[in-house]
């Protein structure tokens, strides 16, 4: 939680994530608070009935008209869960002492939601779903429940209204796929990747030198904002130069909780890189940016056209490989074979 760590919050840790969570929305804080009180009354009162033909491992009743039920695994799922998230990550005894130790300070938010919401929204929406025992009427209540999800998730509107839909099978931004596919077509015949491919081969790449080896054989890439986390996903043949923590710092979201101060070399000759990017060469030497490329191993920029400055990268070294799917990708330090 961005702002909020456990030294400074001290037991009101769990409490100070929760009010940061929720934030300045009471209607959230309801629908929390709601959904708190009913899923308790269901796990006290045991609503959660499952017909127990064949089932000997649940406690059976019967209702008045003699058939027989069974307390389902829900129920005791329920139970499980409320115990468990009471000991542990609502516990701010324990996670005063545990987040730390587990390097967990900057994610600890999303067990609010990741453990409670995925069991509860199952439950609660079959529980609706079948409430009635008419198929049709069945069939309309899961039409608007799928609409309400559709709708009203994520309740960010921000995020509904920028949210473009993928058009091509990989679920990526299309220009992606075309962008790799160049960089690899032009990595592949480069001198470089002959030299540590040939190193690579016959080593073993679950010890450290045969990993490091092996990464020395993918092109080294800075991609910009609008494609670098969609690139993580979809091409596991690419390293990137910042790593996802620094990206984020980099455009101003500071909700991992980790800053970068002028003291961070590794963080000034990626900011430098990044900033020739985006065309910011106001202050900045041709030689500062061959140092940068050169310590963090960079080879290719992915650079909008609009944005960056072609003459100052022409200057320092840079080659244009290919202008496609509307971006610029240009190469440093690569020497081509023949």
């Amino acid at each position: 939680m961005e702002g909020i760590t456990v030294s400074g919050a001290g037991l009101s840790f769990v409490m100070e994530c929760f009010r940061k969570y929720v934030g300045q929305s009471w209607e959230v804080a309801v629908f929390c608070l709601a959904g708190m009180i009913v899923s308790a009354l269901i796990i006290i009162c045991s609503r959660r009935m499952m017909r127990a033909d064949g089932m000997n491992d649940v406690a059976k009743k019967t209702d008045s008209s003699g058939a027989v039920y069974g307390i389902g695994p829900v129920t005791w799922m329920n139970w499980t869960l409320l115990v468990m998230l009471a000991l542990t990550v609502y516990n701010p005894f324990l996670v005063r002492k545990l987040v730390p130790r587990l390097g967990m300070t900057t994610v600890y938010y999303r067990m609010f939601w990741a453990f409670p919401l995925i069991p509860a929204a199952a439950f609660y929406l079959t529980e609706l779903i079948f409430l009635s025992g008419k198929k049709l009427l069945r069939s309309a209540v899961f039409a608007l429940a799928a609409a309400g999800i559709i709708l009203l998730m994520p309740l960010n509107p921000g995020v509904r209204y920028h949210l473009t839909l993928p058009d091509n099978v990989y679920k990526v931004q299309g220009a992606i796929p075309v962008i790799c596919d160049a960089i690899h077509e032009d990595f592949e015949t480069s001198e470089q990747y002959s030299y540590w491919k040939e190193r690579a081969e016959g080593l073993d790449l679950n010890t450290k030198k045969g990993a490091r080896t092996y990464v020395l054989t993918l092109p080294r890439c800075v991609f910009p904002s609008e494609l670098e986390f969609q690139v993580r996903q979809y091409d596991p043949g690419v390293t990137l130069t910042f790593n996802r923590n620094m990206r984020l710092f980099y455009e101003g979201n500071t909700s991992t909780g980790i800053q970068y101060t002028s003291k961070s070399a590794a963080y000034r000759r990626r900011k430098l890189i990044l900033d020739v990017c985006r065309g910011k060469t106001e202050g900045v030497t041709t030689e500062d940016f061959q140092a940068a490329m050169k310590k963090t191993r960079t080879q290719y920029l992915i650079v909008s056209p609009s944005q960056a400055d072609p003459s100052f990268l022409k200057v320092a070294g840079c080659r244009l490989v290919s202008e496609t799917a509307g971006y610029c990708i240009y190469s440093y330090g690569i020497t081509k074979e023949g």
